[in-house]
């Protein structure tokens, strides 16, 4: 016989926002065109930006500039966010924007 909890009550509370926006400007070694080089590069920005969007996952700048190293790209600048952002249990961190350049 299988014995089962008769009065359990659970209280489900959302995750608080932590909004933020991404930018950056990339700078490329020399060549014949960087626009697909960008386009690669906010692709490979997206997927990681997708695989963020977790409860209690923190956002670091290191990591962000990571994503945005595709090959043709020699450095990233990242002006915005400005610091590492700590993300608590009870949060969840989500992008509002991107300027990628």
């Amino acid at each position: 016989e299988t014995v089962r909890p008769v009065a359990d009550r659970l209280t489900v509370k959302s995750a608080e926002i932590i909004s933020y926006k991404i930018d950056a400007t990339l700078y490329f070694y020399p060549g014949p065109e960087s626009e697909p080089i960008l386009q690669a590069a906010r692709a490979q920005l997206e997927a990681w930006l997708a695989e963020q969007r977790r409860i209690g996952r923190d956002v670091a700048r290191s990591a962000i500039m990571a994503a945005l190293h595709v090959p043709g790209v020699q450095r990233v600048e990242l002006t915005q966010p400005a610091k590492d952002l700590v993300i608590s249990e009870t949060q969840a961190a989500r992008c509002s924007a991107t300027e990628i350049r």
